[in-house]
C-alpha cells in the first residue's frame, strides 16, 4: 500500500482513485496481484481497459477518493484472510467484494473473492530456515 501511495505522489494522482489503484494491480509487474491475476487466466490488458472506460462513473464505496478509507478496508481483509501485513493480494481481494462499479469491472474478468483466494492457495510458497514463507 506504501508502494501505491508513493507512485500516485510521484505521478500526482492525489486523491488516491478506484482507476488509478486497479490500474497498478493490473499492470503486469512482478508482484503478487499480477501472478495472482495470471494464474486465475486474467486478461490484464482488457481489466484495464475496462477500469479505464468505468473511470468517469462515480464510486461511493471509494469514499470520495479518501486513501485512508482504502488503507483502512484493505487491513480489515488483511486481517480477514489471517495475515498480519497488507500487500497487493489484500488490495485486490478488498476491490473483488467492493460494490459496483470498482466490483463489477473486476468481477467481470472473473476476479472474485473466491477465486483471488483459490489462486493464493495454490501458490507453492518457499519456506525459510525459520518455517515462514
Amino acid at each position: 500500500m506504501r508502494r501505491v501511495a508513493e507512485a500516485a505522489r510521484a505521478h500526482n494522482r492525489l486523491p488516491v482513485r478506484r482507476d488509478w489503484l486497479l490500474q497498478l494491480l493490473a499492470a503486469d509487474r512482478l508482484d503478487l496481484s499480477t501472478h495472482l491475476l495470471h494464474t486465475m487466466a486474467v486478461d490484464t490488458a482488457a481489466l484495464r481497459n475496462s477500469v479505464g472506460s468505468s473511470a468517469k462513473e462515480p464510486d461511493p464505496w471509494l469514499d470520495g477518493g479518501n486513501a485512508q478509507f482504502v488503507y483502512e478496508e484493505v487491513g480489515l481483509v488483511a486481517r480477514e484472510v489471517g495475515h498480519d501485513y497488507i500487500g497487493t493480494e489484500h488490495i485486490l481481494l478488498a476491490f473483488a467484494r467492493a460494490p459496483k462499479p470498482a466490483g463489477d469491472v473486476l468481477r467481470a474478468h472473473g476476479i472474485t473473492w473466491n477465486a483471488v483466494l483459490a489462486a493464493f492457495n495454490v501458490i507453492e510458497w518457499v519456506k525459510t530456515p525459520h518455517g515462514t514463507a
